[in-house]
C-alpha cells in the first residue's frame, strides 16, 4: 500500500518502507495529486509545472513523468482521459488531518491523533526552483493548514481544560503558538492555565517574553485584558474571566463552505442606541443640478474637498431616481470607487462597477435581451471573466491584449445595455483612478455621445492638481463641450440653522449657532461635533440642548482631529488592534484578512467588530467588506501607528492577502506587492509586482504594467533583470513611449547578452527594432543589425537580416540592397528545423511588396501581396489575420493604382474582415484605400468621409505614420473641391509629420502635391526636396511627376513658354 506523508519532509512509503522518485518534477506531481480531493486536469498541471515550455514539449513532458511515476508507485497514479487522481486505497496524511479538523463533532481522541500526523509545515523544505506556480500554491496551502491546526490545537486545549487536564491543555496551546505567537487571546490562556497548574513564575515569565516580543515586532504593548490578567497572577487575586472564552470556534468552521459562520461572514451590526447620521439638509441647488444635467450625456462630475458632502449628496441623488423611477423604464445605475492603495490596479473602478450591474437581480433577463457582438464581449471578460463562465464560448482565448480593442468591448457592451434600459455609471473618488480607467472614461463618454443612447455618467472627485491624468481628462472633455462640474462648498449658516431645527426643535437656533462657529458650514466637521455633543449629554436624545454646557468658544474645524483621537481612546485594545490594521488596509478592507493581520481569535476578533461598528466608527458595504465612517477617521488612525509597528503590518497584510486570495492572486498582486514593499521586503515586493504587471498586459493597461515593472526591477534577483526588462519594454511600447522603449530594450539586449539569457535577448530585440522603426531611426537599427550579425543563435541571424532589410526599405535608400536582405532572412526560415512559420513568411512577402512598390514596379508588388494573401489564407492566428487584411488592403491600393476595378473589392473585404475580428489598428489604412478609390471616382464627400473617420481613429490610436497619410488625403480632397488654402493647410500639416517621422516616400509625395499651390520660389525649394528624395530613394514612379511639375516651373518662368 502506497502513504503519502506530506506534513514535514515530504515521504512516499511502501508497505512502511521509503520508495524514491529521484526526478523533482516527479515527485511534485505526485504531491500535487495527493493534495487535491478531486481528479486533476492535465492542463492545470502543464501549467503549474512546465509553465515556460512550448505546448507540446510541457505535453511531452507531462506524459513522460506520468508513467515514470506510474511505474514507480505501483501503479498509485489513476488516469482517467484527461484527469488524474490518487488510487482509492492509497493514503494520505494532509487528508485525514483535514477531514477530522473540519468536523465539528470530532472528539478528543480523534482530534489528538490527526494532529499528530502534523509533523511539521506542509512540504517542508521541497521547492521547485523553474516552477513558481507550484512553490505559490503550496505556501498558501502550508498557510491554511497551518491556521487549520492552530484552531485544532486549540479546541484539543479547551477540551482538556474541561477535563481538568491543565498540563494537557498547556501543552497544547504551547503547540498552537509555536506557529503563530502573536495570538494573543491564546497567550492569556497559557498564562491563566500556568497559574491554574501552580506555575506562577511560568507565568510571569512568558508574561514578560509575550511584552518584549511584541514591543520588538509589532510596537505594541499587550492588551489590557492580557495586563488585568498578569496584575491578578502577581498579586494572586481571582483571575478575571475570559470574554468569548465560552464558545470559542470550531475547527470546522475554517473550511470555505462554513466561512459564512465565521470570520467570512461576520454577524449583522449590533442595535445601537446612538441615532443615525444627521438628516440631509441644503445642497437644494446641487440636486437639481444633478437632476436636471445627468441625462446630458456629459460627465457630471461633483467635486469638493474630502469631507464635503460630494457622496452624500450622489447617495441622496441615486436614492431619489429609484424613487421616481417605474420598474421598467428605471434608470439603472452602476457604481464603482477608486480608491488611495487601488490606484495602480487597473480598470479596478470600473470592473467594481460592471460586477455592480452582474449583481443586479434583473440582469440575467436584460443580458439574454442584450445585441452584442461575441468579439467584444470577449474582450470584455478581460475585466470581468465571470461573462465566460454564464457563455463558455466567450473569453479573449490567444488575441493579444489590445487597449482600442478593449476598450471598444466595454464601449459597446455598455451602449447595448443602455439601448435595452438608460444606464447610469457612477464613479466615486475620481481622484485615485488609475490611467486606463479615466482613458477608458474619456472613450467610452465619447461613444456614447455618437451612439445617443440613454447612457449616463456621474463621478465624485477632489480638486486635483493641473498636470494630473486626471486633470487632463477633464480638460479635453472641457473643450469637447463634454464636461458639466457641480462644485461643492460648505452648507450655508440658514441650512445648518435648519439641521439644528430638524435636530431640537425647541433649540434649534443656539445648537445652530454653535453648530455655526465651530464647523463653519464643514459637512464632516458637523457630523463629529454632533457626535461629540450626543455622547458628552450637550444633545440629549429627545432634543434637549444643555445650554449651560453647551461651549462658549467653538470648537474649531482644527480640532475635528482632537474629537476623533477622544472616540479612539474609549475603545478596546482588541477594537484598537482591529482598527489599527484597517488603517493600514485601506478605506475599505475585508474583515478576514483584518482579522488576521491584527492576530486576534475569530471570536475576539468579531467582538472588536461589534464594537467599532457600535462606535460608528465603521460600517458594512458587503457580506464581509466594512469601510470606515469617512476618509479622515481612517487618516488619523493610520497617523497613529508607529513606524515599526507600521512595517509589521504591512508584511501581516500582504501574507494576509496572499493565503486568502490564492484562488485569484493575479487580482490582488499589486495590492500584495504595495504591502510587501511598504514591509521593508523588496524581493516579495518584486515577484508579486511582475505578477501584477503580467495582470496589467493582460488587460492592455500599459502604464500601470510600466509601474509595476519598474517595481519587480527594483527588488529582482539579477538573473530576472534581463527578462523584466524586456517586458517593460514591450508595455512602453504599446502605451506609445517608443524612446523610452527603446532604450529599456537596450538594457535588457546588453543584459542578456552578458547573462546567456536566449529568452530575453529574443524579446529585448524585437522591442527594440519595433521601437527604432517608430522613431524613424532606420541607421541605428541598421548599426545594430551589423553588431548582432556575429551571433551563431539561428533566431538572431533572421532578427539581423529582416531587420537590415526592412530599415533599408523604410529609409528608401538602397532597395535592391534590402531586398537582398529580406531573401536572405526567407532563406533562414526555410532551413529552420520544424515548421515554417508562416507568419514570418508573409511579413517578408509583404516588405518585399512595399519594395518593388516603391521601385514602380508595381506588377511586381501585386505579385507579392498576392503570396501574402495565400500564405495568410487558413488564417488561425491574430497575426496570421492582420497580414491577410493587409494584403487586402496593399493589394486594393496597387490594384487601383492600375485602374483594376477589382481594387474596391479588395478594400471591402478588408474592412469586413477588420471590423468583424476587431483590428481597430488597421481601420485606418484601410479607410484611407477607401478614400483614394473614391477620390478617383471624383466622389469628394465619400472620399472626406473616409479620410476623417480614417483620421479621428488614428488620432485616437496615436497613429503618426497614418496621421500624416490621411491629412495629406483630405488636402487632395480640398484641392479637388477648389479649396485652395486649406488644402495647403492639410498639406504642409502632413509634411511636418512625414519629415518628422523621417518618411522619404511619404514626405517626397506631399511634397509634389503641395508645390503647384505655393509661391514661385517655395515651389522651387519643395521640388528640389522632392528630388533629392526620389533619387535617394529610387522612387522611379515618382520620377515622372517630378519631371512634368519640373516643366511647368520652368515654362511658367520662361516668357515663350505655355503657362
Amino acid at each position: 500500500m502506497i502513504s503519502i506523508q506530506l506534513f514535514g519532509t515530504p515521504q512516499i512509503l511502501w508497505h512502511g518502507r521509503p520508495l524514491v522518485l529521484r526526478r523533482r518534477k516527479s515527485r511534485a506531481l505526485l504531491y500535487y495529486v495527493a493534495a487535491q480531493v478531486e481528479p486533476v486536469p492535465r492542463d492545470r498541471l502543464l501549467a503549474l509545472l512546465w509553465p515556460d515550455h512550448p505546448a507540446a514539449t510541457a505535453r511531452h513532458n507531462l506524459r513522460s513523468t506520468i508513467h515514470s511515476v506510474r511505474r514507480a508507485t505501483h501503479q498509485a497514479l489513476v488516469v482517467d482521459g484527461d484527469t488524474l487522481a490518487l488510487a482509492e486505497e492509497c493514503q494520505v496524511d494532509i487528508r485525514t488531518f483535514v477531514q477530522v479538523l473540519t468536523a465539528a463533532d470530532a472528539s478528543l481522541d480523534t482530534l489528538t491523533a490527526a494532529l499528530a500526523r502534523y509533523r511539521g509545515d506542509f512540504l517542508s523544505d521541497f521547492h521547485l526552483p523553474d516552477a513558481p506556480d507550484f512553490d505559490d500554491w503550496a505556501a498558501l496551502e502550508r498557510e491554511r493548514l497551518r491556521r487549520l491546526a492552530i484552531r485544532g490545537y486549540s479546541r484539543v486545549s479547551q477540551l482538556h481544560e474541561a477535563q481538568g487536564d491543565y498540563c494537557a491543555a498547556l501543552s497544547a496551546l504551547e503547540r498552537a503558538l509555536r506557529l503563530d505567537p502573536f495570538q494573543e487571546d491564546l497567550q492569556r490562556s497559557c498564562l491563566r492555565l500556568l497559574y491554574l497548574a501552580g506555575d506562577r513564575a511560568g507565568a510571569i515569565r512568558r508574561f514578560e517574553e509575550f511584552s518584549r516580543l511584541l514591543a520588538e515586532e509589532m510596537g505594541v504593548p499587550p492588551m489590557a485584558e492580557t495586563q488585568a490578567l498578569y496584575d491578578a497572577i502577581i498579586t494572586d487575586q481571582a483571575l478575571p474571566e475570559e470574554s468569548g472564552r465560552s464558545a470559542p470556534p470550531t475547527p470546522g468552521q475554517t473550511t470555505a463552505a462554513a466561512k459564512a459562520a465565521t470570520v467570512a461572514a461576520p454577524p449583522p451590526p449590533p442595535p445601537s442606541n446612538e441615532p443615525a447620521d444627521p438628516p440631509f439638509v441644503g445642497r437644494r441647488t446641487h440636486l437639481e443640478a444633478l437632476h436636471q444635467l445627468y441625462h446630458s450625456r456629459k460627465l457630471v462630475l461633483v467635486e469638493g474637498e474630502a469631507g464635503i458632502g460630494k457622496t452624500r449628496l450622489v447617495d441622496t441623488f441615486l436614492a431619489s431616481l429609484a424613487a421616481v423611477g417605474q420598474a421598467d423604464h428605471a434608470c439603472l445605475a452602476m457604481r464603482g470607487s477608486a480608491r488611495e492603495l487601488e490606484s495602480r490596479l487597473p480598470y479596478q473602478p470600473m470592473i467594481e462597477a460592471l460586477r455592480s450591474l452582474l449583481a443586479w437581480s434583473g440582469w440575467p433577463a436584460l443580458y439574454r435581451r442584450l445585441n452584442v457582438p461575441s468579439l467584444w464581449l470577449a474582450e470584455l471578460t478581460r475585466l470581468i471573466p465571470e461573462l465566460a463562465v454564464e457563455q463558455p464560448t466567450l473569453g479573449p482565448g490567444e488575441r493579444s491584449p489590445d487597449e482600442s480593442r478593449l476598450w471598444e468591448g466595454v464601449s459597446q457592451f455598455l451602449i447595448a445595455v443602455a439601448r435595452q434600459q438608460p444606464l447610469l455609471l457612477v464613479l466615486d473618488d475620481l481622484h485615485w483612478g488609475d490611467a486606463s480607467t479615466l482613458g477608458l472614461l474619456g472613450y467610452v463618454i465619447r461613444q456614447a455621445g455618437h451612439a445617443h443612447v440613454p447612457l449616463y455618467f456621474l463621478a465624485t472627485a477632489r480638486p486635483v492638481s493641473q498636470r494630473s491624468q486626471l486633470a487632463l481628462l477633464f480638460h479635453s472633455l472641457l473643450r469637447e463641450g463634454r464636461l458639466e462640474r457641480i462644485s461643492l462648498g460648505p452648507l450655508q449658516p440658514d441650512e445648518v440653522i435648519a439641521l439644528a431645527r430638524q435636530l431640537s426643535p425647541q433649540y434649534g437656533y443656539p445648537l445652530g449657532n454653535w453648530l455655526n462657529r465651530s464647523s463653519e458650514g464643514h459637512p464632516f466637521v458637523l457630523v463629529e461635533l454632533i457626535r461629540h455633543a450626543r455622547e458628552h449629554r450637550l444633545l440629549l436624545p429627545d432634543g434637549t440642548v444643555n445650554l449651560n454646557r453647551l461651549p462658549g468658544a467653538p470648537v474649531v474645524p482644527q480640532t475635528v482631529y482632537e474629537l476623533l483621537q477622544a472616540r479612539l481612546e474609549t475603545l478596546s485594545d482588541a477594537a484598537r488592534r482591529v482598527l489599527d490594521a484597517a488603517a493600514i488596509v485601506g478605506r475599505e478592507f475585508d474583515f478576514e484578512v483584518v482579522a488576521r493581520v491584527a492576530a486576534l481569535s475569530d471570536s475576539a476578533a468579531l467582538d472588536a467588530l461589534d464594537e467599532l461598528q457600535r462606535a460608528r466608527l465603521i460600517s458594512p458595504v458587503g457580506a464581509h467588506l466594512f469601510a470606515f465612517d469617512h476618509t479622515l477617521t481612517r487618516e488619523v488612525v493610520h497617523r497613529e501607528v508607529s513606524g515599526v509597528r507600521e512595517g509589521f503590518l504591512h508584511r501581516r497584510v500582504a501574507a494576509a492577502l496572499e493565503s486568502i486570495h490564492h484562488h485569484r492572486l493575479d487580482e490582488v498582486a499589486g495590492l500584495i506587492a504595495h504591502h510587501y514593499a511598504e514591509g521593508g521586503l523588496p524581493e516579495l515586493a518584486s515577484k508579486f509586482a511582475r505578477r501584477a504587471a503580467d495582470r496589467a498586459v493582460h488587460l492592455a493597461a500599459w502604464t500601470e504594467a510600466i509601474q509595476f515593472y519598474r517595481q519587480a526591477l527594483s527588488g529582482a534577483p539579477p538573473s530576472h533583470r534581463a527578462g523584466i526588462l524586456a517586458s517593460l519594454g514591450v508595455a512602453q511600447l504599446q502605451a506609445g513611449t517608443s524612446a523610452q522603449a527603446g532604450e529599456t530594450a537596450r538594457q535588457a539586449v546588453e543584459l542578456a547578452l552578458q547573462q546567456k539569457d536566449r529568452s530575453a535577448l529574443i524579446r529585448g530585440l524585437y522591442v527594440l527594432a519595433e521601437a527604432l522603426f517608430l522613431q524613424g531611426r532606420y541607421r541605428e537599427l541598421i548599426e545594430m543589425a551589423q553588431q548582432m550579425a556575429h551571433q551563431d543563435e539561428l533566431e538572431v541571424g533572421y532578427w539581423v537580416e529582416f531587420v537590415w532589410g526592412a530599415a533599408l526599405a523604410q529609409e528608401g535608400l538602397e532597395l535592391q540592397e534590402a531586398a537582398r536582405h529580406l531573401r536572405q532572412a526567407e532563406a533562414l526560415l526555410q532551413a529552420a528545423p520544424g515548421p515554417v512559420q508562416q507568419v514570418r513568411l508573409a511579413q517578408i512577402q509583404f516588405e518585399l511588396g512595399n519594395i518593388a512598390a516603391q521601385m514602380g514596379d508595381l506588377a511586381q508588388a501585386i505579385a507579392h501581396y498576392q503570396k501574402t494573401r495565400q500564405l495568410t489564407a487558413e488564417a488561425d492566428s491574430e497575426e496570421l489575420q492582420r497580414w491577410h487584411i493587409l494584403s487586402h488592403n496593399n493589394l486594393a491600393y496597387h490594384l487601383h493604382l492600375l485602374g483594376d476595378p477589382a481594387a474596391a473589392d479588395h478594400v471591402q473585404q478588408g474592412l469586413a474582415l477588420a471590423r468583424e475580428t476587431g483590428a481597430l489598428s488597421l481601420l485606418p489604412y484601410l479607410l484611407s484605400t477607401a478614400g483614394e478609390i473614391a477620390l478617383a471616382q471624383e466622389e469628394w464627400s465619400v472620399a472626406e468621409g473616409y479620410f476623417t473617420q480614417g483620421l479621428a481613429l488614428a488620432e485616437r490610436l496615436t497613429h503618426p505614420e497614418r496621421i500624416a497619410g490621411l491629412t495629406a488625403n483630405l488636402g487632395r480632397v480640398a484641392l479637388a473641391k477648389g479649396q485652395h488654402n486649406l488644402a495647403i493647410h492639410r498639406f504642409s500639416t502632413a509634411l511636418a509629420h512625414a519629415d518628422r517621422l523621417h518618411h522619404n516616400h511619404l514626405a517626397a509625395r506631399v511634397r509634389l502635391w503641395l508645390a503647384p499651390l505655393l509661391p514661385p520660389e517655395e515651389r522651387r525649394q519643395r521640388l528640389q526636396e522632392a528630388r533629392t528624395l526620389i533619387e535617394l530613394g529610387g522612387y522611379r514612379h515618382l520620377q515622372d511627376r517630378l519631371d512634368a511639375l519640373t516643366w511647368e516651373d520652368q515654362a511658367g518662368d520662361d516668357p515663350g513658354g505655355v503657362p
